[in-house]
């Protein structure tokens, strides 16, 4: 059984860049490095076999579905002067120039990251262990057995699986949790929820549908059983399931939602043809256009390709 890394590049980038923006602004270059030996540091401590490192392509058929998703990001960019705008990316390039040499990189266009994670977790999982690097709540919905999230605290990783993380979703299996999100909405992209339900409604409702024995996975399943709840709830649900379908589709990691149009143009976009490592020397030959950006550090770069050639 192969062990399998899928790491959210973006959703980790942005955690180092903002930790050294904050204490170290003068040497942004330690956010790439830092970004690198996490990396490099699962993959040793786990005995990794396969990486997949994902960076979003963009969000157009989320917002030609629903054009207010994410807005609230965009007005909070346009705080940030363009210069700390073009370091962020060029930053944020490096890191993917020097990953394409070592690791499979996926970045499709117009996609969001996370469905291409869901779709090499899905796969790579029925005959591996695959564990997932990312902050993303959203990821709680693919969790099982075989399939663990690695989170970010104080900057180191820890493994975490879904007894130890759904500690506040009481009573909300994994496959539940996007409808969970739909019914209380998300403010981090700007989608509502149903008014008036908050944690303790929602305990409310889960509790009842797991008492019952009954799976609750979709708003088809949530218009089926919904009987089972207290009338005052469900009355509350029963007038707003056209927005909790709405927002079913927008959180939902679902195969059906987004990706199926590139299944034929993913592996080769992943580039699985690539060794799994490189020489160290062949590494700095073409990462010297970089430089500039090491701030004369440039051998902390290839700390990570000395530990890779040890898996």
């Amino acid at each position: 059984m192969d062990k399998v890394l899928i790491v959210d590049g973006h959703n980790l980038f942005i955690r180092y860049y903002s930790v050294i923006s904050h204490s170290d602004p003068l040497n942004l270059g330690n956010a790439v490095v830092m970004f690198l030996n996490s990396i490099s540091r699962e993959i040793y401590n786990r005995g990794i076999t396969q990486v997949y490192v994902v960076f979003d392509g963009g969000a157009k058929m989320h917002k030609q579905y629903d054009s207010n998703y994410k807005v609230n990001r965009g007005k909070a960019s346009s705080l940030r002067t363009s210069s700390e705008d073009e370091k962020f990316f060029d930053h944020l390039y490096l890191t993917r120039q020097i990953l394409k040499n070592i690791v499979k990189v996926i970045r499709i266009k117009y996609e969001e990251g996370d469905i291409v994670m869901s779709y090499l977790a899905e796969k790579y999982s029925k005959d591996n262990l695959v564990y997932i690097v990312s902050n993303d709540n959203d990821f709680f919905q693919l969790l099982k057995d075989n399939v663990n999230i690695i989170r970010s605290k104080d900057i180191m990783l820890t493994i975490q699986n879904y007894s130890t993380v759904l500690k506040h979703l009481e009573y909300v299996d994994p496959e539940s949790y996007a409808l969970w999100k739909a019914i209380r909405g998300d403010s981090c992209d700007n989608v509502s929820g149903v008014y008036g339900v908050g944690y303790k409604t929602l305990s409310t409702i889960f509790f009842e549908f797991l008492k019952n024995h009954k799976r609750v996975i979709t708003p088809n399943d949530l218009k089926e059983n919904m009987a089972l709840l207290p009338k005052k709830i469900s009355d509350k649900l029963e007038k707003s399931i056209n927005l909790i379908d709405h927002n079913y589709r927008l959180v939902s990691l679902s195969m059906e939602w987004g990706l199926l149009s590139h299944f034929g143009r993913l592996e080769i976009e992943a580039d699985l043809s690539k060794p799994f490592v490189i020489d160290e020397t062949e590494a700095k030959t073409l990462m010297e256009p970089y430089k500039k950006y090491i701030n004369g550090d440039f051998d902390n770069y290839f700390s990570m390709y000395r530990r890779l050639k040890y898996v």
